[in-house]
């Protein structure tokens, strides 16, 4: 009887402890988070936002294993601060926004950054852009403070593999840059 006792204590223990491991629930505060890119055009780099984008993000730096992020960008709350390149951006060669109006970012992995500095996390996840899903690392800091956290991270890819810009002749690099280096600054707080 009392090997069936600590048996259950034990079960309860374990479950007890298990239910209170859930990572924490984080929901973005949006006037104070930025998602930017930047790019080439004519050898010259520029860079751009997205004003328009939401992300769901569960994480603990203690198991960081139980980690998600999943985000949605709206692509035609694309600014670069020059109206005829924004103009380009959300035509079919480009981003299509009247057939593919979002980007998604989906990660249900997250792990920590060996060759980073303290407090760097990889998240591994697939973007989706126009027709095309492929694996993108980010890479952030996760801070937490006392009003929240601060999460901010960078990945790199390549627009033609998804299919931006590949048309009417922008797949010649020589005119608009490749590679697209991509940066959120986020600010969060705890879901309720």
């Amino acid at each position: 009887m009392q090997a069936y006792i600590r048996t259950t204590v034990w079960i309860l223990a374990g479950l007890v402890a298990a239910a209170g491991a859930r990572a924490t629930e984080w929901q973005l505060v949006p006037d104070q988070s930025r998602l930017s890119f930047t790019a080439i055009q004519q050898k010259a780099e520029f860079e751009g936002i997205f004003k328009d984008f939401s992300a769901d993000i569960v994480f603990d730096p203690a198991q960081p294993e139980a980690g998600s992020i999943n985000a949605v960008i709206l692509l035609a709350s694309v600014d670069t601060q020059y109206g005829e390149r924004d103009g380009y951006l959300v035509d079919p060669d480009w981003f299509f926004v009247e057939r593919w109006p979002e980007a998604t970012y989906v990660a249900d992995s997250v792990r920590v950054d060996e060759a980073g500095e303290a407090d760097t996390w990889i998240a591994a996840g697939e973007l989706t852009i126009r027709d095309v899903t492929l694996p993108v690392e980010l890479r952030f800091r996760f801070t937490e403070d006392s009003d929240g956290a601060a999460f901010v991270g960078t990945a790199g890819l390549s627009r033609l593999d998804f299919n931006v810009g590949n048309v009417m002749g922008w797949d010649d690099t020589r005119w608009v840059g490749d590679p697209v280096k991509v940066k959120v600054e986020l600010r969060l707080q705890e879901s309720k």
